[in-house]
């Protein structure tokens, strides 16, 4: 049986469900692998592990631990300003 015969080519419907997952394909396809993360200590070990003889080095050591101890997204840290950290605090404001 054929669908549109209009079409040049003739599309076969049993052509296509031999070519559709079924559910249970369809279910392995969208389920959630875990992801495995780095440990605290692995990431502590990678920021001490970080150069700090340059300007830029050092500046990217504290962005890394800012990362790490704010758990803030990369473009939140990015859109950051000088204004939003307080040092004498230790308190950063980010607003949303």
């Amino acid at each position: 049986m054929h669908c549109q015969p209009s079409y040049r080519r003739r599309i076969n419907l049993s052509d296509v469900a031999y070519l559709s997952l079924t559910a249970n394909e369809e279910r392995a396809a969208h389920a959630g692998h875990p992801k495995s993360y780095a440990s605290l200590d692995q990431y502590r070990a990678a920021l001490f592990a970080m150069p700090t003889d340059t300007d830029a080095a050092r500046r990217d050591r504290a962005l890394f631990a800012l990362l790490l101890l704010t758990a803030m997204r990369d473009a939140a840290v990015v859109s950051l300003k000088l204004k939003h950290i307080s040092i004498e605090r230790n308190h950063v404001l980010c607003a949303i």
